[in-house]
Formats: C-alpha cells, sequence, structure tokens
C-alpha cells in the first residue's frame, strides 16, 4: 500500500461572461463535492474556484475545464475561458494568510527605519532621490505614507552622509 497522499489542487477559472445572480447559487449545488467558491469579478466576468485531489497539476486543469465547464453549460450555456490559474492547495492557504495591506509608516516613521531625525526625515521624503525609489503609498490626512519594505529597500540602498564639498578653483 502507498501511504503517499495525492495531492490537492486549487483551480479558478474565469469566463467571459456575466451571468445572472441565481448562476451562483446553482453552480454552488452542481459543484458542492468540489468546494467551489463563484465569484463575479471585477470587470464583471464570471469564475469559480474549486479543489480537486489529483496526482497532477494537469490533471487537475483537465478534471476543473470538465467539471466547471459542464456545471455552467447546465446553467447558463457555453463561455469562452478568460483566464486559469492552478495552485496547490497549500499555496492557496499561504496566499490567503498573507496579508492584503502591506506595513506602512508616516514620515515619522521613516526616519526611524534611516535612522535619522524627523527633521532629517522629512527632508529626504521631499528628495528627488527618496521618491524615485519610495513612491507614495496613500495619504492619511493629507500626510504622506509609504510601505515600510519599500522604506527598508531604501535604507539598504542609499547614499548616508552629507555629500563631500567640491573643491573651489583656486585662481
Amino acid at each position: 500500500m502507498n501511504n503517499r497522499q495525492i495531492p490537492q489542487w486549487s483551480t479558478y477559472i474565469e469566463y467571459a461572461t456575466h451571468v445572472a445572480d441565481d448562476v451562483h447559487d446553482q453552480m454552488m449545488d452542481l459543484l458542492t463535492d468540489f468546494e467551489p467558491a463563484p465569484t463575479t469579478t471585477p470587470n464583471g466576468n464570471f469564475a469559480v474556484m474549486i479543489t480537486t485531489t489529483t496526482p497532477t497539476a494537469e490533471r487537475a486543469y483537465t478534471e476543473a475545464v470538465e467539471t466547471i465547464g459542464t456545471a455552467l453549460r447546465t446553467v447558463h450555456g457555453s463561455a469562452p475561458i478568460a483566464a486559469i490559474e492552478i495552485m496547490s492547495t497549500k499555496e492557496r492557504d499561504r496566499r490567503y494568510r498573507a496579508p492584503d495591506i502591506p506595513e506602512l509608516t508616516d514620515v515619522p516613521g521613516v526616519g526611524e527605519i534611516l535612522g535619522i531625525s524627523r527633521a532629517g526625515a522629512y527632508k529626504r521624503v521631499n528628495s528627488p532621490e527618496f521618491q524615485r525609489q519610495v513612491p507614495v503609498a496613500t495619504t492619511v490626512n493629507g500626510r504622506p505614507v509609504f510601505v515600510v519594505d519599500h522604506v527598508r529597500r531604501y535604507a539598504d540602498i542609499r547614499t548616508t552622509g552629507r555629500p563631500s564639498k567640491t573643491p573651489t578653483d583656486p585662481q
């Protein structure tokens, strides 16, 4: 007996079609054995994610295209596929645990990361060099907010200290 488990795959298929609201419920009923998650995408397309247990991603692809396609034709009619994404359920779960919003910081926080004073941080965030490397993520009450990872990356590559004075031409 083989103790090796057959992997589970999460397959997302987006169709280039718009569907009536009741299609979501009907797809849930038809695909209940596959942990279905039907949705409407931001552009209005219909999409479904299902979970299958197959030895390979290729088999997961085939099973998902056939299973979801058959169910969609039953309740809505055929539609062209706009996108497909297949990943292990382990990868899917890892992605869902990842934060949607990155860690953010304000100007004083930039100073702490860079090891400079608050006044120095205000000067730095207004410098062309900083603005090229660290875009403003958003503003809160009119104040800029930055992605911490971007500021840290900038801290790793920036030139520290004051620029050297250029010698004057002795004439």
